[in-house]
C-alpha cells in the first residue's frame, strides 16, 4: 500500500505556492476584452488577454489583483469600455 509523503519541516512559502499556482510563467498583459461582475465571489473581474498567449487562454482575473499589477492598464479600459458604471468600480 502506499502512503503519501509528508514533511512538516518543508518550508512552503507564499511565493513558492504562487509560483506553482502559475506553473512558473510570467506573461504580460496585452489587453482586456470586456468586464462582469461576478456574483459567485462578490467581485469584479476583466477578462485578460496575456501577450504571447492564444485566445483560448484568455481568462476572467479579479480586478483588485490588476489595479495592483497593471494599475495604468486597468485605469485605460475603464476610461474607453463604454459603460459609464464600471470606472467607478476603481475608487
Amino acid at each position: 500500500r502506499l502512503k503519501f509523503y509528508a514533511d512538516s519541516t518543508l518550508n512552503t512559502t507564499d511565493e513558492l505556492l504562487e509560483l506553482a499556482s502559475s506553473q512558473g510563467m510570467v506573461v504580460g498583459v496585452s489587453g482586456f476584452l470586456e468586464h462582469r461582475f461576478n456574483e459567485e465571489f462578490e467581485r469584479w473581474e476583466l477578462l485578460v488577454s496575456w501577450v504571447g498567449l492564444q485566445a483560448i487562454e484568455n481568462s476572467w482575473e479579479p480586478l483588485d489583483t490588476l489595479l495592483q499589477d497593471v494599475p495604468a492598464k486597468v485605469r485605460q479600459y475603464a476610461t474607453t469600455c463604454g459603460d459609464d458604471d464600471f470606472p467607478h468600480q476603481l475608487d
